[in-house]
């Protein structure tokens, strides 16, 4: 009996992995839209009702799918870092942040579904997308790296007592979720900041909300990673 539950087992991940990977074709393909449980179903030869047994909804699919996609991201993230010095983490940042965009600007229809289209919250509540495994670890490693270089160079903050209490209390959750909760709130809000303008610049080049002054985004793009690097660095930008 447990072997044929465990076969059971078997065949029901390999036809959810099946279904996900027929979901990320239709992204690639056409984006978020393009993924419906119709042409899901039709992909992987079964009905759309069958897909109800693998995913009690069409928003639980799509959610799986936003962690496949930023996973991949992930990956490519980590691999352009470790052909970076070890002991470098500034240089690993800039690289962090161009691979980033490079990965981005490349997956449009995919940067949409995992950045773009997100599930409307209820509420306070948190967008589902934030909290999947690979959201998490994508924005981790890029606060890793925060850390790692304000532990070699600290540079100003700004104090706790300087930030709104709203700010503070939530940033003070953040870092008990991290393995730095010593670190200082004002270096979270550094971080913040930063992301919000490399997601945003990326963002802006991906819908052509640029094109009205710049058709090539190269130029400010590395004058922002230098303005990253004078405000964690307290100096130049580290060499490409």
């Amino acid at each position: 009996m447990e072997a044929q539950v465990t076969r059971r087992e078997a065949v029901r991940a390999s036809t959810r992995h099946d279904i996900l990977d027929a979901a990320r074709r239709l992204l690639a393909q056409g984006g978020p839209a393009n993924v419906t449980l119709r042409a899901v179903a039709h992909e992987v030869g079964m009905t759309a009702p069958a897909l109800y047994r693998y995913f009690p909804r069409h928003e639980s699919l799509l959610l799986e799918l936003t962690d496949l996609v930023v996973g991949e991201l992930g990956d490519d993230l980590e691999r352009a870092c470790l052909a970076e010095p070890p002991d470098d983490p500034a240089v690993q940042l800039m690289t962090a942040a161009r691979t980033f965009r490079a990965w981005c600007t490349g997956h449009p229809r995919e940067f949409q579904l995992a950045f773009g289209l997100a599930p409307a919250p209820e509420g306070d509540q948190v967008p589902p997308h934030c909290g999947t495994p690979n959201v998490r670890r994508m924005c981790g490693y890029f606060f890793e790296l925060f850390v790692a270089i304000w532990r070699r160079q600290p540079v100003p903050v700004d104090a706790d007592d300087a930030l709104a209490p709203v700010l503070r209390e939530q940033m003070r959750a953040f870092l008990d979720q991290t393995d730095h909760p010593d670190a200082p709130l004002g270096l979270v809000k550094l971080f913040l900041e930063a992301w919000t303008r490399l997601y945003g610049l990326v963002a802006l080049e991906i819908y052509g909300h640029l094109r009205f002054v710049l058709t090539d985004v190269d130029a400010l793009f590395e004058a922002m990673l230098a303005d990253y690097a004078t405000a964690l660095l307290g100096g130049p930008q580290p060499g490409r």
